[in-house]
Formats: structure tokens, sequence, C-alpha cells
């Protein structure tokens, strides 16, 4: 028997462990979680075991964002089989503050709207509910401008 109980209605999780930090509030900025290599300074993410700069395992924990800029970016204008989202949508690269790229949905924003270089934060948001009522999250990217007085 383990000690940490099942997650239950109304509990939330992320989609995938180890990518963000989970914020206690949904639609809150987030951090995204990668490491950086102690030999060489390479930054990645999401986390690896080596470095594939210089093969090192010599790595350690390091969070990144929640800002950056958006370097490249697609619409999608096709709904694909098991999409969460509704197109159109555009989905983001974007280099983040501490020297990674990360990609994700970009949200509250048309996707007519996007272009290089746009100023962008990392958010949680619910993906789906699950059949026990658990809430999944996943980071996403939002414009900055629209929020950063809040942050500031």
């Amino acid at each position: 028997m383990t000690s940490s109980a099942a997650p239950r209605r109304g509990q939330r999780r992320p989609l995938q462990e180890g990518l963000f930090q989970m914020p206690e509030r949904e639609g809150a900025p987030v951090s995204l979680t990668g490491n950086r290599c102690l030999e060489c300074g390479e930054a990645f993410f999401p986390a690896r075991h080596y470095c594939a700069n210089c093969s090192s395992a010599t790595l350690e924990r390091q969070t990144f964002g929640p800002r950056g800029v958006v370097h490249t970016f697609t619409v999608v204008h096709q709904r694909l089989p098991g999409a969460a989202v509704d197109p159109p949508y555009a989905i983001v690269v974007v280099a983040m503050d501490g020297g990674v790229s990360a990609q994700s949905v970009l949200v509250d924003a048309d996707p007519q709207d996007v272009t290089v270089g746009m100023s962008v934060e990392a958010i949680a948001r619910t993906v789906l509910t699950d059949e026990d009522g658990v809430s999944l999250i996943n980071y996403f990217f939002r414009p900055l401008a629209q929020h950063e007085e809040s942050h500031a």
C-alpha cells in the first residue's frame, strides 16, 4: 500500500509530471522545469538525463520563465483526432527567459495576431477533466501585454 492517496474529484494535477511548477490557481504564471549542465552550462527543457552538448551526466534542476518571446509559430486550422483545442489556434515556440525553448498553444489571442518577437508568459490551465473528476493541468502561453500590469 502506498502512502499517497489517489487524486479525487475537484483536485488538480499536471497532465505530465515534471514540466512546470504547479501554481495555486488556474491561469497563474508558471515557471517551466528543466535542467542545466554543470560542465558546459547548456540549458534544457524538458529535463534530460545527459547533456546533449557535452554528454555529461552532471545536470542540475533549474526553472525557466515564466516570460519569453515567440521565436516561431504555426496556425492550426484542422481539428486533429483527440485534440483538446478547437481550431484555429496557434502553436508557438518560445525562447524562454533562462535560455531554453518551449512549445505550446497560445491562448487568449486571435491566432492571426501572433507575431515573431511577441512577448508571452507561460500559464497553467485545465486541459481536461478525467473520469474521476480530476482536472489535468498543462502549461500554455498567453500574450504578455494583456496581463503585465498585474504582474509587474
